[in-house]
């Protein structure tokens, strides 16, 4: 069985951008269906919006962080930080 890295790097070897190459692989985890994955993080590839600053793949991360805490990050970011 492949890890999910494999399966990111795979992907990203097949031409998803790294933001879709990391949100696809873990789309599952989130309830989220590929295709779907795929379509959100089209733009945020190249760093957003191609404009090459802020990296598609942790992008992703903090996209799957919000879908998995929910509210619990609006309280870290309110209250936290």
């Amino acid at each position: 069985m492949k890890s999910r890295i494999e399966k990111a790097l795979e992907r990203r070897q097949k031409g998803y951008n790294c933001s879709q190459a990391v949100l696809c692989t873990y789309a599952d985890r989130a309830g989220m269906d590929e295709e779907t994955a795929y379509r959100v993080a089209e733009a945020f590839g190249t760093g957003m919006g191609g404009m090459q600053e802020t990296c598609g793949a942790v992008t992703a991360m903090f996209l799957l962080a919000g879908m998995l805490a929910g509210g619990l990050m609006v309280f870290v970011w309110k209250y936290l930080i």
